[in-house]
């Protein structure tokens, strides 16, 4: 009888311990089924992200009203990560970038869901890529108070070293760029507040929830050219050669533009000068302000021809020398840039070109003034008061000195291949931008904010006099 028991309480020991196996190892599956579609459906979430994450690159760095200022031309290397932090730096306002690619993701996600056998599949806070993204990305930058060394790598670029030498294909072949996005950096807190993917299981209410991006750092590859672009770009700067736009020789400190100036410009006198136009050239008869029907030819027309005229600059006019000044900057700047198009063997965009300098395709020249072409030069010109009561016999009035502060050249740079495109359908230019430091306007002699009184403290000291003019 006892053995009789012992073996029923054994057979129902194997029989219960069975079923428990049995229901860990369904529960094993369901589980695990539950896992790989979440990983299944991940996957996916992530491809979409990279695809936003690389068309909203293309849309920004190529929209028409982004232009990239650019400084340090020197360094490849700073080069690099300036204008990572120039261009995408939440820190220094430029959180343009991360704002759209949120808004965009968060649209794409919008619709992300769907439905297979007895799996329910869905995005959960979606609205959480606004502050993300603006702390991915800012986590992401180079620290520019580190050895360059030790700063994130941003931006990986390609079979490009910022060199333009006599074999171009060879130092610049490719440009495009992977931009690892550092994930890993991400707190805890910032990791519970990014979206997620909600998997659930209609047949047995198992859900499970997964944040959409993983917690290792990304790596996307983008196809666009912005490096080679950058490189034209530094080729024209050419700040170590000799006749680049930023060379400290033609736009530095104590360089060309920083001696040319029109206006009463001579310290201490009232005297009209030209850093540009030869003293002789201006005449006896120039005086600024001068209007009488006995100084009917107070200016001066001289060359370069400006798209079919001659410069002038006349003293009458108040705004005359900053105007003249502007031109003819704005010309000799253009003919060099012009010239190191030709001298660094630069594509020009639809000359047998797929990629390069959009200038005019019909005569490859640096037109200044035409909206098409891709060079756009900017100088500030400003002035400042240098003499007063110029004027003589019951005449009063301000002399001023016109010079140049800050030399801006713009470069553009159009992409036809659409092999280095996201968007094949937009329309793609990368609009680059070299600026010089700022330079004294003033020549050497004068002290700024103070005025040379011409009644008090002398005559005009040139060949000609304003004293005895009707």
């Amino acid at each position: 009888m006892i053995l009789i028991v012992l073996t029923a309480v054994l057979v129902n020991t194997m029989i219960q311990t069975e079923n428990n196996t049995q229901n860990i190892i369904a529960d094993i599956q369901e589980q695990s089924r539950l896992e790989s579609v979440a990983e299944l459906t991940r996957a996916d979430a992530i491809q979409i992200f990279n695809f936003g994450i690389r068309k909203q690159m293309h849309e920004y760095l190529s929209d028409p009203n982004n232009v990239f200022t650019v400084t340090n031309w020197d360094n490849w290397d700073l080069l690099v990560n300036d204008f990572a932090n120039g261009t995408f730096g939440t820190t220094t306002g430029r959180t343009a970038f991360a704002d759209t690619a949120a808004n965009f993701l968060i649209a794409l996600y919008q619709g992300f869901g769907f439905s297979f056998s007895t799996y329910s599949i869905k995005a959960e806070n979606i609205e959480g890529f606004r502050n993300s993204m603006r702390t991915i990305v800012q986590n992401s930058l180079p620290d520019p108070t580190l050895p360059i060394d030790q700063q994130n790598k941003f931006f990986e670029v390609i079979e490009c070293t910022g060199k333009l030498g006599e074999d171009k294909d060879t130092e610049c072949p490719t440009g495009t760029f992977y931009v690892n996005l550092k994930l890993s950096s991400l707190t805890p807190t910032d990791r519970e507040n990014l979206p997620k993917i909600v998997v659930e299981d209609k047949s047995t209410g198992r859900i499970l929830k997964d944040p959409i991006l993983p917690d290792n750092d990304v790596r996307i590859y983008v196809p666009l050219r912005i490096f080679k672009a950058l490189t034209y770009a530094r080729a024209i700067a050419d700040p170590q050669g000799n006749s680049g736009v930023m060379n400290e020789n033609f736009s530095g400190t104590g360089g060309e533009l920083d001696t040319w100036a029109l206006g009463a410009c001579i310290p201490n006198t009232c005297d009209k000068y030209s850093a540009i136009v030869s003293q002789q050239n201006l005449g006896n008869n120039a005086c600024i302000g001068e209007s009488s029907a006995g100084a009917p030819n107070a200016g001066v027309t001289f060359g370069p021809s400006v798209r079919g005229n001659p410069i002038q600059f006349q003293f009458s006019a108040e705004n005359s020398a900053n105007n003249a000044l502007h031109e003819y900057t704005e010309f000799q700047t253009c003919q060099k840039v012009q010239a190191q198009i030709q001298t660094k063997n630069i594509p020009i965009e639809g000359v047998g070109n797929d990629f390069g300098i959009a200038l005019d395709a019909s005569t490859g020249e640096c037109t200044v003034g035409v909206s098409k072409v891709g060079i756009k030069i900017t100088p500030e010109v400003s002035n400042t008061p240098t003499a007063e009561n110029y004027y003589g016999n019951n005449r009063t009035g301000s002399a001023q000195c016109a010079g140049i502060n800050i030399l801006r050249v713009q470069v553009g740079i159009k992409e036809e291949n659409d092999l280095y495109k996201v968007n094949k359908l937009l329309d793609t230019e990368y609009k680059i931008e070299m600026r010089s430091n700022p330079l004294d306007i003033l020549p050497q002699g004068f002290t700024p904010n103070t005025h040379w009184n011409c009644q008090t403290n002398g005559a005009p000291s040139g060949p000609f006099t304003c004293e005895n003019r009707p």
